[in-house]
């Protein structure tokens, strides 16, 4: 019975579609070609908008109240989200430092650089012997 609902909401638009159509095409037989320039001054085009040729001016109309109960209800979506609220594990896990969560990231982003340089033509030494350090000190850590 649903089903048969929706078919008869979607005949029924494609019916107006087409009422629509044939009574613009009639409109444009019974207009007479114009052999002369229209004057832009005193045409419609002077005083028509882009945003015409998109949306309908039912779409463009919104409430009086509508910004400041956007404005009210952010704010206080920002009170609750700085002030109020307790700090959970995703924001301890967050607020660590990145070597913690993610290995290698030094190694990873040393290397990284290096290549960018070389491609650049750039001297790549100190990154080299910081790359080097890190090996070092990574060995190192895994000896004690």
């Amino acid at each position: 019975m649903r089903f048969l609902r929706l078919n008869i909401g979607v005949v029924r638009g494609i019916i107006g579609q087409k009422r629509f159509i044939s009574s613009t095409l009639k409109k444009r037989r019974n207009q007479t070609p114009i052999d002369e320039p229209v004057k832009y001054s005193t045409s419609k085009a002077k005083t028509w908008d882009s945003i015409n040729s998109f949306t309908s001016e039912t779409s463009r109309t919104q409430p009086t109240s509508q910004p400041f109960i956007v404005a009210i209800s952010t704010f206080i979506f920002l009170i609750y989200f700085i002030l109020i609220r307790e700090e959970n594990e995703l924001d301890k896990k967050v607020s660590k430092p990145l070597e913690e969560n993610v290995p290698n990231i030094k190694e990873m982003t040393l290397k990284h650089q290096i290549l960018q340089y070389e491609q650049m033509g750039l001297d790549t030494r100190e990154l080299r012997e910081a790359l080097r350090k890190e090996i070092e000190l990574k060995k190192a850590a895994k000896i004690n």
